[in-house]
């Protein structure tokens, strides 16, 4: 497994236009963004595609587009804030 720094490095020079491909290649090695990853690359990122804990066994995603909103999938909001770690097998 490549360390941070080696992923950085294997990069080159960071700028704009490579956050997003180092970013998932960090993601990619370890799974999730870890916390030396945003420590090192100086980043914390809002994209839904990278996760910043490992995930579960098993991921619950709930449609937040407005197809499914008006569909009802707001109801089912409450269940996203629930949390486990990787150990209990859930993620949401």
């Amino acid at each position: 497994m490549q360390t941070i720094a080696e992923l950085i490095e294997a990069q080159g020079e960071l700028s704009p236009a490579s956050l997003i491909p180092l970013l998932q290649a960090t993601q990619k090695e370890y799974g999730y963004i870890t916390g030396e990853a945003i420590a090192g690359i100086r980043v914390a990122t809002f994209y839904n595609q990278f996760r910043l804990v490992p995930l579960g066994e098993h991921v619950i995603e709930i449609c937040r587009g407005t197809a499914c909103h008006v569909r009802g999938s707001g109801l089912l909001a409450g269940l996203g804030a629930v949390r486990r770690t990787p150990q209990t097998g859930i993620h949401s």
